[in-house]
């Protein structure tokens, strides 16, 4: 029978950042830190994807909170991604059993991001890096550019709208505002970088440029799972094939599958692919 803990692991804005701990019946001493998804945008810490298949494997499953943009920006965002990280680090085995050298990260969509940059940035390095549909660089069209798929398929709102359902405080979870819209305007304007990093990739190159994974991997990126749809139309799968590509020229090992599906993972293969996953948590997290 599984057990769910919370703790609160920062404090910023005024909000109280809380992680869920979700312990196994069995724990085997490993971890699964899991960063949400939702563009950075919407979403929250209550998005759990894999926590079933985690938790019959024995790991430890952690979903914390980050504030959201674009009431904050990426910077501040990353920060208490990293600081998730830290507060395991010093308190995950007093508090839960686990074993610090044992830790994976795990993400989907903006999660996977987050995950897949954490582990150019985080030290000690985590075990291994699981990325759910995730991207690796924000100078690519899909940021850099008005984005076809929205503009066809999303209404178009005009910008003293958009302003109009932001928060008037930094948040954890959407509020009754039209989260979703504030997305979709900046994919069709081709300004999501604006809007969640404060960063214009003309002018702020070299800065933005911390920020895409891709870019700032070496070889001593963790062992990297990737999991993504060919027919994604959020985020393009040549996101994860030049991913993938630079994990190889960095000789990194990883693992990428492919799905025939759109945004997430599903369809067929979907469940042998999460399997997958886990297998990979096995052996990069077990004690040699």
């Amino acid at each position: 029978m599984m057990e769910k803990k919370s703790f609160i692991f920062k404090e910023a804005d005024g909000l109280q950042l809380t992680v869920d701990a979700y312990i196994p019946e069995k724990p085997n001493g490993a971890a699964v830190l899991y960063y949400h998804g939702g563009a950075a945008i919407v979403g929250g810490r209550e998005d759990t994807m894999g926590l079933e298949l985690y938790l019959e494997r024995g790991y430890t499953y952690l979903s914390p909170d980050y504030r959201l943009a674009p009431e904050v920006k990426l910077e501040a965002l990353v920060e208490d991604t990293q600081d998730a990280y830290a507060w395991l680090l010093s308190h995950g085995k007093a508090l839960l059993g686990i074993q610090t050298d044992r830790i994976a990260i795990a993400g989907c969509s903006f999660g996977g991001y987050l995950a897949l940059l954490l582990g150019t940035r985080l030290h000690p390095k985590p075990s291994c890096v699981i990325s759910l549909s995730g991207y690796g660089d924000l100078m690519g069209r899909m940021y850099a550019l008005p984005d076809p798929f929205y503009q066809e398929t999303a209404p178009v709102h005009t910008d003293m709208y958009i302003e109009s359902q932001y928060a008037a405080a930094p948040l954890l979870a959407p509020d009754h505002k039209d989260r979703s819209a504030i997305y979709t305007h900046a994919r069709q304007q081709g300004r999501w970088n604006q809007v969640v990093a404060g960063l214009d990739p003309a002018s702020d190159f070299m800065k933005l440029l911390t920020y895409c994974p891709v870019r700032m991997m070496t070889c001593d990126m963790p062992p990297t799972f990737i999991i993504h749809g060919r027919a994604d139309t959020d985020v393009s799968y040549d996101q994860a094939a030049q991913t993938a590509a630079a994990l190889q020229s960095m000789g990194v090992e990883h693992r990428f599958i492919s799905l025939d599906c759109g945004h997430g993972v599903y369809g067929d293969g979907a469940d042998e692919a999460m399997r997958g996953s886990a297998d990979f948590l096995d052996r990069h997290t077990s004690i040699t």
